[in-house]
């Protein structure tokens, strides 16, 4: 596995090829699509991370936009769904609660 961040589109295939099989965060900030990626390179990746830490402080609406843009890949699996780095400081309490939940 390895962590990385900013847009690491053009690495994936190399680190395939070097028998890297897990990514994250997926930095969505940096304009990482886990949906995208996982069209590209099927279940060969894991994928972790690719919630955008930006829609916590947004509160539910935010947060229910975002778990619905991941569904197609939660879906697919061979994914763990979490947020693209730290959460943010300006995210209340509750918003985070709501998310883990």
């Amino acid at each position: 596995m390895v962590d990385s961040d900013g847009d690491i589109t053009k690495l994936l295939p190399l680190w395939l090829e070097a028998g890297v099989n897990a990514v994250e965060p997926f930095e969505v900030a940096a304009g990482m699509d886990v949906n995208a990626v996982r069209r590209e390179f099927g279940d060969e990746l894991f994928i972790c991370g690719g919630f955008d830490k930006r829609a916590l402080p947004q509160g539910r609406d935010a947060i229910d936009t975002e778990f619905q843009r991941l569904r197609p890949t939660i879906e697919a699996g061979r994914y763990m769904l979490c947020i693209d780095h730290s959460i943010p400081p300006d995210s209340p309490w509750d918003n985070v609660r709501y998310y883990l939940d």
